[in-house]
């Protein structure tokens, strides 16, 4: 079975449906690109998607692994939580911005 049967067919479980709306931010912020590239290849191109990708995949990327490295250590994921319990006003940032669901307008 190929990842992307996996994605199609695991739609309607959260973790999958991550791993698809992952993927298709990747595709969309990447297409453009590509178009360009095939059109008349520039150097540039390669400086401006790692701009790109930067702005519209690292930040939440890091923020997704620094959490699930943070859940796979009991002592930290405590500590942080014991922490966040007692400033709460550190914690809502954090939140909205691991809950952020991604914008559809630009979906056909």
């Amino acid at each position: 079975m190929r990842t992307w049967d996996v994605v199609v067919v695991g739609a309607g479980f959260p973790a999958l449906d991550g791993l698809r709306d992952a993927a298709w931010r990747g595709a969309r912020a990447l297409a453009p690109f590509v178009i360009e590239a095939v059109r008349s290849w520039r150097p540039e191109l390669v400086r401006e998607w790692s701009r790109a990708h930067e702005e519209t995949i690292g930040s939440a990327s890091r923020l997704c692994r620094a959490l699930a490295s943070a859940l796979r250590r009991p002592a930290v994921s405590g500590a942080a939580l014991r922490v966040l319990g007692r400033l709460p006003g550190i914690a809502t940032p954090l939140v909205r911005r691991a809950g952020r669901v991604p914008s559809r307008r630009s979906e056909p």
